[in-house]
């Protein structure tokens, strides 16, 4: 199998088969080695750090890479067996490290999707919606209209005016910076 990096247009042969998998690695940091460089350690499983170790001897000098959903994620070269432990160095920069740290433990996670549910909504939900909406602003508007004339008698008129003249202030500021008013949606809805 051939793989192409995503670092420009540098071609590998892989092999079909992975010598580990993210299911053999226990975990993954980034941090600085002795000289202040940038590294990625990684632990293995004693399984595959049996497997690892002995591919790892064999192919001292070689090169090695990191493949997440067939696409080349780092390649380094081998310097000494690995067996448990072992650090991939002469990273780039703290992102670079962190990243790959990131992705050798993204590998180890089974992340399948399963689908349990699909629902769609129809545009006649949305319609329905939007004339409830209306029914119950009209009829709330009715009775602040109701009771401001009734407690306020003729300073209600003043009331409803200045309440009507603020909502047409309201809908035209919205219609010229095009916002939308909406309400945040409950922690217990959701």
């Amino acid at each position: 199998m051939s793989a192409r990096s995503g670092e420009g247009d540098n071609w590998y042969l892989l092999s079909r088969n992975p010598v580990i998998t993210g299911s053999q690695l226990r975990n993954a940091h980034s941090g600085q080695d002795d000289v202040r460089k940038w590294e990625t350690s990684f632990t293995l499983s004693p399984d595959g750090g049996r497997r690892f170790g002995s591919y790892t001897g064999s192919n001292i000098g070689n090169r090695l890479a990191v493949v997440l959903d067939n696409q080349i994620i780092s390649v380094a070269t081998i310097q000494s067996k690995i067996e448990d432990s072992g650090r991939i160095t002469n990273l780039g920069s703290e992102q670079e490290a962190s990243n790959l740290a990131q992705f050798l433990k993204s590998g180890s996670l089974p992340a399948g999707i399963v689908y349990r549910q699909e629902s769609s909504v129809g545009p006649s939900l949305g319609a329905d919606s939007i004339h409830q909406g209306l029914i119950a602003g009209l009829s709330g508007l009715t009775a602040v209209i109701i009771i401001m004339l009734a407690y306020y008698k003729r300073s209600g008129i003043n009331a409803v005016l200045a309440l009507l003249l603020n909502t047409i202030v309201l809908i035209a500021a919205l219609s010229y910076f095009g916002a939308v008013l909406t309400l945040p949606e409950s922690p217990a809805s959701s």
